[in-house]
């Protein structure tokens, strides 16, 4: 595949990619919405998963209905919601 994998070009790629930096994480849901569907290679997965901890961004596994419950990691600058 030439070019990026994920499509910068658009507004609400930017927004979940700002989200998750100031949150220290990325939900696997919410990588999935950035990805092209059924094109990307399990490398390429990789590569993104990778820049993505370079840039402080965790990628982390939620499982259904658990995520808005889910306190941000220790190195969020984001103030945790209220119960």
């Amino acid at each position: 595949m030439d070019g990026p994998l994920i499509d910068l070009g658009k507004a609400a790629n930017w927004r979940v990619i700002r989200q998750a930096k100031r949150r220290g994480y990325i939900t696997s849901e919410e990588l999935d919405k950035l990805l092209p569907p059924g094109r990307a290679t399990p490398e390429q997965v990789d590569d993104v998963v990778n820049q993505l901890a370079e840039a402080g961004i965790a990628l982390v596994e939620l499982e259904d209905g658990v995520g808005s419950q889910m306190a941000p990691p220790a190195n969020s600058n984001e103030p945790s919601d209220p119960p």
